[in-house]
């Protein structure tokens, strides 16, 4: 199992340190803003207030498509993982959605990251304990994510800090 550990770092710093030393071994060359990608996801992980981010692949010897890439974020001791991956920036857009997925933006409203709307449990219980039902959940409505450039960004611009 290889991977790539970023801790301490703030995860934004430790994501652009990576993509020089990428940048410096082969240039990204590929479409689709790769490291705009990566850089986006790991920023997004440090506002979020992980305290490490780590990506990395299970399987030596296969094709990169077939490594098994995975994105990990550690919260208070637990881990966010997002894995079986075909790349790196897979995994880690992977993460930041994931990350995002049942949030509250910096407006109060819930996370969006499509015209379909956002996730919410039934008899959903908030991280401190205190019940939360649906109809509270559907009443406070949504805040549209999406990634600009190297940035996840809320529709209100005030989502600096998802919840």
């Amino acid at each position: 199992m290889q991977r790539l550990r970023v801790h301490p770092l703030p995860a934004a710093q430790a994501a652009q340190g990576a993509v020089r030393q990428r940048r410096a071994e082969q240039p990204v060359t590929s479409p689709g803003g790769l490291e705009e990608r990566v850089i986006a996801a790991a920023n997004l992980v440090g506002r979020s207030g992980a305290s490490e981010f780590e990506i990395g692949y299970l399987h030596d010897d296969v094709p990169s498509a077939e490594a098994g890439w995975y994105a990990q974020a550690r919260y208070r001791g637990a881990r966010i993982i997002a894995d079986d991956c075909a790349s790196p920036v897979e995994a880690v857009e992977a993460l930041a959605r994931r990350l995002l997925t049942g949030a509250r933006c910096g407006c109060g409203k819930f996370v969006a990251l499509g015209d379909e709307g956002a996730s919410a449990f039934d008899n959903w219980a908030m991280s401190d304990g205190s019940p939360f039902p649906a109809d509270e959940a559907k009443a406070i409505g949504l805040c549209l994510w999406q990634r600009k450039g190297a940035r996840w960004v809320s529709a209100c611009g005030l989502g600096e800090y998802p919840t």
